[in-house]
């Protein structure tokens, strides 16, 4: 962080919006990463707007990052519940890669775009997309791009009820991200793998991963699915059918996080499995009052499959 942080200092001292946007770019995606949504917006639309004043000019140079920046702002406007803008950021990273021509762009592109239609649940997307991504990397040689296609492909056959194929291929695929370099995204297969095994109902085996993916923020620092792994973990333990009030704080925990973070889309999770959870256990009213201001709080993506489920069971609650 305290070296992007140098960069967009030195970029105001080149006096330059070349060096301005990189900076901004770099900077922006430090901070997805480490779950710092807010300011990741703040610059990563800087480094856009900057882009956009003549994007023809910037899109072919190999020193700009005209697709990056827009999958990295894609992904930050989900986060902090913007889902339909986020999806109007993928698809034009899409569409500037697919006029640039570039495979290591193309690739770049449909990773996030592959990532993001995951995260908004919109999985009839993620199979041909995630084809399109292998076929790629394996003419251009990006075995990289190639694990994270296959490990989402395996994420589809756990949802299609394919538990035993697509955990085999899931964990196939992170063997070869940690081969290639691929920690960055190593700590968003565990969480892959984590929702995998609670669909496969493997408590144990999913509380396993849960606690690898906690030990890998800490020493890391990549706190971007913090919340979302902390909302697994309540997820397993009430699989596993015990310790009904660590699977609670768990909940909590989600939610805290994603508070701090301002991850509206991770506390839309959160606060309905919270829900679900005290439903069952007779708590409506405490239910209502954790699951009503977050769903207040999304202004779009009234269509998403999450927003869909919470609403439904805060109907029911009233």
């Amino acid at each position: 962080m305290g070296l992007a942080e140098k960069i967009v200092n030195l970029s105001r001292l080149m006096n330059t919006e070349l060096a301005e946007a990189r900076a901004h770019s770099a900077l922006g995606s430090t901070c997805v990463w480490r779950g710092e949504f807010g300011r990741a917006r703040q610059h990563l639309e800087q480094a856009v707007a900057i882009y956009d004043q003549d994007v023809d000019r910037y899109l072919p140079m190999q020193q700009t990052s005209v697709v990056p920046s827009r999958c990295q702002l894609a992904w930050t406007l989900w986060m902090m519940g913007y889902s339909e803008q986020a999806h109007a950021r993928a698809e034009e990273a899409i569409q500037l890669a697919t006029r640039l021509g570039a495979p290591f762009s193309m690739a770049y592109a449909l990773m996030y775009t592959i990532v993001l239609a995951h995260f908004r649940r919109d999985h009839s997307v993620i199979r041909p997309r995630a084809e399109s991504l292998i076929q790629i990397t394996q003419e251009h040689g990006f075995p990289y791009w190639s694990a994270v296609a296959s490990m989402l492909i395996g994420r589809v056959l756990v949802g299609e009820g394919n538990h035993d194929a697509g955990i085999i291929r899931l964990r196939d695929a992170m063997g070869t991200l940690r081969d290639t370099g691929g920690e960055l995204v190593y700590g968003y297969a565990l969480s892959l793998l984590a929702v995998s095994y609670l669909k496969a109902h493997e408590a144990e085996k999913g509380l396993g991963v849960v606690a690898e993916a906690l030990k890998e923020i800490d020493v890391s620092g990549q706190r971007m699915h913090e919340a979302e792994i902390w909302r697994l973990r309540g997820e397993l333990l009430v699989l596993r059918g015990s310790a009904e009030a660590e699977a609670e704080r768990s909940f909590l925990q989600a939610m805290q996080v994603a508070h701090r973070q301002q991850a509206r889309s991770w506390e839309l999770r959160a606060a309905t499995s919270l829900a679900h959870f005290l439903v069952l256990r007779g708590r409506q009213a405490e239910a209502r009052s954790s699951l009503a201001p977050v769903l207040g709080s999304i202004t779009e993506g009234f269509e998403d499959t999450d927003f869909k489920e919470a609403a439904l069971l805060l109907g029911q609650l009233n």
